[in-house]
């Protein structure tokens, strides 16, 4: 079809990838993106194609295997591969006898032919897709300072990456807390970027890191004071994968799920040497996150900071799906040719059903002997008789 036509769709959805958040150049705004496989048995019974969704739509809740119906899908081009964008309407997994007839295609399909779509490599302009760490170090050397405040912006740079990673954790602070004492103050939201004021002023939470007085008060830099204080996660610990390792920012949110507590429960943990549990349910677990690389300056050296946006645990079932696909992927399989089913082995080894087949020819030739035995019998019968009709006084010598 001819791009930017609108078109109705019903397929499967067999890839979902994560939405990621990312900057656009040209307005420097953040902006969402989700791509979605698509799959129905049109063409040579079975057709691939992405669906690309933005905003809010992106974070709708999505699994492989579901039907959804698309209304006025505008086709797509990029890098002369087609695509689906901005359906005006979308309906997951309707109450349909067509939806459920192609569902069980779909999973029909699955069964003999488990279905690849075509593969894409990971590069800045498609950041959704899962890096290892080696690459992401490797795209991470382009990355350039930001500019300084009212310096127009160079729309041929980049100074921020996101990278979608799966890793193994293999080390955690352990000389010192990974938390801090935090000011729960609430203050006056920061202004915006542009300076324009809000229509109503927001607030927000201080955060600054507390220090404990004589008398036993907790006071911020800016003056809060607070009886009790609120940890919070900020610490940094080494992931690795079967390609590299490196180290990587923890903030709060992202530590309340690796840590499966709060800061101030931890915080409670470490004081009574009890973090061991803690830790050990976290170390050498593998698990997904979503970093953000930049670039800062340390002690007059410039160096690439990678902090965690979100994690998760792994999805060991999506995991194993992903990396059959990529097996497949590189071994050229392709969906279209589908792998005739073998055939059981008993029809495959003729010599077998030649070796069972010889005891029923024996069987069958058993009769053939218990016939013997009467004739042999019968043959005998006449010499006997034979013998009592010889006249008396004749003997055999």
């Amino acid at each position: 079809m001819e791009t930017a036509t609108l078109c109705d769709v019903k397929a499967v959805i067999y890839a979902v990838q994560d939405p990621f958040t990312f900057t656009a150049k040209t307005s420097q705004k953040e902006m969402t993106k989700r791509e979605v496989g698509l799959w129905d048995p049109s063409g040579d019974g079975s057709t691939c194609l992405d669906l690309t969704l933005w905003g809010e739509r992106a974070l709708a809740e999505m699994q492989v295997g579901s039907v959804v119906f698309l209304k006025d899908a505008r086709v797509s081009e990029w890098q002369n591969v087609k695509g689906l964008q901005s359906p005006a309407v979308m309906e997951i997994d309707p109450d349909s006898p067509v939806a459920f007839q192609l569902k069980a295609t779909y999973e029909e399909c699955q069964r003999t032919r488990p279905i690849v779509g075509p593969s894409k490599s990971a590069s800045p302009s498609n950041p959704g897709q899962r890096k290892s760490i080696e690459a992401m170090k490797a795209e991470d050397v382009s990355l350039a300072m930001p500019p300084p405040p009212g310096t127009p912006w160079d729309p041929n740079t980049r100074s921020v990456y996101r990278h979608n990673l799966v890793a193994t954790i293999t080390s955690l602070p352990m000389e010192r807390l990974p938390c801090y004492p935090s000011c729960p103050e609430q203050v006056a939201a920061r202004p915006r970027d542009n300076g324009q004021p809000t229509q109503q002023e927001q607030m927000r939470v201080c955060q600054k890191k507390l220090s404990q007085e004589s008398d036993g008060v907790w006071r911020c830099a800016a003056g809060h004071a607070c009886q009790q204080p609120v940890h919070r996660y900020i610490c940094r610990i080494q992931v690795m994968d079967h390609s590299d390792s490196c180290e990587v920012n923890l903030f709060d949110e992202a530590g309340k799920k690796l840590f499966a507590c709060d800061a101030t429960e931890y915080a409670r943990a470490w004081e009574a040497e009890g973090c061991e549990e803690i830790n050990r349910r976290v170390l050498w677990q593998k698990v997904c996150l979503k970093a953000r690389s930049s670039k800062e300056v340390w002690q007059e050296t410039e160096r690439v900071r990678v902090n965690v946006e979100e994690v998760s645990s792994l999805d060991f079932r999506k995991e194993a799906r992903h990396l059959l696909s990529e097996v497949q992927a590189a071994l050229g399989t392709s969906q279209q040719q589908p792998q005739q089913p073998q055939q059981p082995q008993y029809q495959q080894q003729p010599h077998y059903q030649q070796q069972q087949q010889q005891p029923q020819q024996q069987y069958q030739q058993q009769p053939q002997y218990q016939q013997q035995q009467p004739l042999q019998h019968q043959q005998h019968q006449p010499l006997q008789q034979q013998q009592h009709q010889q006249p008396p006084g004749f003997a055999f010598p």
